[in-house]
């Protein structure tokens, strides 16, 4: 049986890269139904993950390094702001004024 690797940073990495699974898929060969599955934890041969890499134009470390807690803080305050850029439109929208947080 061949090595298999988790990476999970490849939802990551393609969200920073502005890369749909779709594209992903077209331009590596790896099937959705892989790519999908790597998304949500399956581990993946190493020429699988020479493809993906390929494409990203990234390491394989980088899809496998778990995120550093810089990084993910920096997830959570991307998140945030886009729950308050819609926050904001839905209050524009109502006519009502964003409450301020102190």
């Amino acid at each position: 049986m061949p090595f298999v690797y988790p990476i999970p940073n490849l939802k990551r990495i393609t969200s920073a890269s502005g890369i749909t699974v779709r594209q992903l898929s077209n331009e590596s060969g790896v099937s959705t139904k892989a790519l999908y599955n790597a998304i949500a934890g399956a581990s993946v041969t190493p020429s699988t993950c020479a493809k993906i890499c390929k494409v990203l134009e990234c390491n394989p470390t980088d899809l496998m390094r778990t995120p550093s807690v810089q990084t993910a803080l920096e997830d959570i305050a991307h998140e945030l702001q886009k729950y308050r850029t819609f926050s904001e439109s839905v209050y524009n929208v109502l006519g009502v004024r964003l409450p301020t947080i102190k």
